[in-house]
Parts: structure tokens; sequence; C-alpha cells
């Protein structure tokens, strides 16, 4: 990503990662300080709790009770697309990912996003993810499920806004 920036002629950019992507973001973040700007971390995984293929399972199941049903439909055919060879190893990356090693080494501000029926991100774990942060704050979007980009997009957006400084007119 970091090469990305320098082909693009990016200095520095804010990050919004979701569920996985905050893993990728927060690690992005740790190890280029100077090109993370402010950081928005929506549904941060992998609680360590719950690090295992059948715990994230069931708390995926259980999220998806507050999702829009075709937002299902979409990720089986988008995994259907990919294979099993990659998204086990997706998987197997996410779960190896220990994000609260990387978590106390990002310096950028964070702004923490969950659901309040966020069943993959429950509200210790959302709580712990902002102790871990240097600079960092949590806010709840009210019956919003994991994925509040798809089923809650202007309070997310609400939320997030003034936090990177925008004020819409």
């Amino acid at each position: 990503m970091a090469e990305m920036f320098q082909v693009l002629g990016l200095r520095r950019a804010h990050l919004l990662g979701i569920s996985y992507g905050c893993q990728i973001i927060a690690e992005f973040a740790a190890r280029h300080p100077g090109l993370a700007g402010k950081l928005v971390m929506t549904g941060p995984t992998v609680d360590p709790a719950h690090r295992s293929v059948i715990g994230q399972a069931v708390r995926l199941a259980t999220s998806a009770f507050y999702e829009d049903p075709s937002l299902s439909v979409f990720s089986l055919l988008e995994f259907r697309k990919a294979g099993w060879r990659v998204m086990l190893a997706t998987l197997r990356h996410c779960l190896g990912h220990a994000i609260e090693r990387t978590l106390p080494r990002v310096a950028a501000p964070v702004l923490v996003v969950r659901g309040s029926n966020d069943a993959l991100v429950e509200q210790s774990w959302a709580e712990e993810v902002v102790r871990l942060l240097p600079c960092a704050e949590l806010r709840v979007i009210a019956g919003g499920g994991h994925a509040l980009n798809d089923s809650h997009p202007e309070e997310l957006a609400r939320v997030i806004s003034p936090f990177l400084g925008y004020h819409p007119r």
C-alpha cells in the first residue's frame, strides 16, 4: 500500500477500514506512520477471545440477522468468485494477525465505530480496541450490525465526517 501512495503521489491520507480492513489499516499505520492521517475502524476484527474459525462463524451467522439479506447473497457470490483457496488464505491471515499487538503502535488518531447489534465486534472488544490505541474514541450506531456501510451508510457518514474535519452544509 505504501507503494500505491508513491505511485499516486499521496503524501498522507485518511484511511477507513471495515472489518478485516481494520487489521490492514492498523498494520499500515503502524509501519508507515508518516503516511497515515486519521483512521476510521468500522467493526474492527478479530477479538482475541473469539479467534477461531468456529467463533467467527457463529458470530458472523448471528450478525447476519441484523444485515440486509442481499448482503449475504452478495458476499456468498464474491466468496464463490474468489474461490476456496483464496478464502481460506484470507481467513488464515485474518485469524493469524493479532491486531491487539499492532494497535499500541498506531500513532494516528482513530475513530472506532461499531453497530449496537454487531455480534462479531462486541462492545467489550470495541472498548478494548480504544484502550489499546494511543489516541482513539468510540462511537456506537444504534441498531447497526457489522456492515454499517451497507445497513446504515448515512449514520456512518454523520459519525465519521466531523472526525475527519468535514462539515457538510
